[in-house]
């Protein structure tokens, strides 16, 4: 063969390599990630969000959405794109997405939601792992008391949890003033140092102050998924690794089937050591590295 064919023949195959992997590009990319446009610090959180999701879907686009953003403008975005999945972070922009005829081919994530509501990852922590978490670090509890929304919990308690050591103990009812009620009376009377009590994240503050002066008297643990707590007086805080988190959308997305529904299952703990002093508790150097914060 002539070195002029050969070399023609070269170059054909090696632009129809870059045609095949560029058209391979394009149809991996239809996975959208729509997120709320932010600023810091909150627009972080998202950024370390699709960086996890992109970890495990590596091909995915994003789309920042204002808030003032209209569904039916929003449509005509999403009409020009075209793409076979999205993924929505955030409730406001699931409740955007809901009004147009892209909702079926929408998966949740990073808003606190139920199986009945949306296919996706929710907020709410999977008991299973959380349970690892205070077995690793606090070995000695004997039960957890969970105080929470029985509409939207942050916590989502699986059967063999209500079994388990620590045994995880529900008390839930939409009114604060009824959970504040219970909580106060935990403290006082029912829960002992073997005990720990898990607040509602939306616990008002005034009602936490009053509440975590009681547990320093009896010296009760009290934890929290609200990051905001840890410097109101409890002894841990349990919140999403956003990066985790981002991983197990890209994963679900890859395998999802319609109406399936997935707890966070990726999350970080910080300490309040000030807490941890007056307790009487000492961490080993492994059970130390857990702590990805620690506030005082």
């Amino acid at each position: 063969m002539r070195p002029e064919i050969c070399k023609r023949l070269i170059i054909a195959c090696l632009i129809a390599m870059q045609i095949a992997g560029s058209a391979c590009r394009a149809e991996g990319t239809r996975t959208l990630i729509i997120h709320p446009n932010v600023k810091a610090p909150a627009q972080r959180i998202y950024a370390n969000i699709i960086e996890g999701i992109k970890q495990a879907s590596p091909l995915s686009d994003s789309l920042a959405i204002d808030k003032n953003t209209q569904s039916s403008q929003l449509e005509v975005n999403l009409e020009k794109i075209n793409p076979d999945k999205i993924i929505v972070l955030g409730r406001t922009m699931a409740e955007k997405i809901t009004q147009t005829d892209y909702r079926n081919k929408m998966i949740v994530a990073a808003a606190l939601f139920g199986p009945d509501e949306y296919p996706g990852v929710s907020l709410s922590i999977d008991s299973r792992v959380l349970l690892k978490k205070i077995k690793s670090l606090l070995p000695f509890v004997k039960k957890v008391f969970v105080i929470d929304d029985p509409i939207q919990p942050s916590i989502t308690l699986y059967p063999e949890n209500l079994r388990d050591q620590p045994l995880f103990t529900p008390l839930y009812h939409k009114d604060p003033l009824i959970n504040a009620q219970a909580l106060w009376k935990l403290l006082d009377k029912d829960a002992s140092t073997l005990d720990a009590i898990l607040l509602p994240s939306d616990l008002d503050r005034d009602i936490l102050y009053e509440l975590a002066q009681l547990a320093w008297e009896k010296k009760i643990i009290l934890l929290s998924t609200n990051l905001a707590h840890l410097k109101e007086g409890i002894l841990m805080a349990f919140y999403p690794d956003n990066r985790g988190m981002g991983r197990q959308i890209g994963s679900f997305v890859i395998k999802h089937k319609n109406q399936d529904y997935q707890t966070l299952a990726h999350i970080h703990v910080a300490l309040n050591p000030t807490i941890a002093k007056h307790l009487g508790l000492e961490f080993t150097p492994s059970a130390l590295s857990q702590f990805r914060l620690q506030v005082k």
